[in-house]
């Protein structure tokens, strides 16, 4: 036994590839619609970024204010 393996693909195996698959995807989404790309791209580091603030200003993740992380990710998807 190798370890655990997934489907034939060991656990070193799946974390190896993975930044590579991303990629190839993301190079996928751009072609297609590279408009919609950069808009989710965009609502993901506003919403990381607000989320990481509230978390550091609370100190406590049950303490967010949901409406503002909501439009935090909403101004990042549509100023994308």
């Amino acid at each position: 036994m190798r370890g655990l393996s997934l489907y034939g693909w060991t656990l070193y195996e799946i974390l190896k590839y993975v930044p590579e698959h991303n990629w190839i995807v993301y190079e996928q989404a751009l072609q297609a619609n590279p408009v919609l790309a950069k808009m989710v791209i965009s609502q993901v580091v506003y919403t990381l970024g607000s989320l990481s603030h509230y978390y550091y200003q609370f100190c406590e993740v049950m303490v967010l204010i949901y409406i503002c992380l909501l439009m935090a990710s909403l101004v990042g998807f549509l100023s994308g």
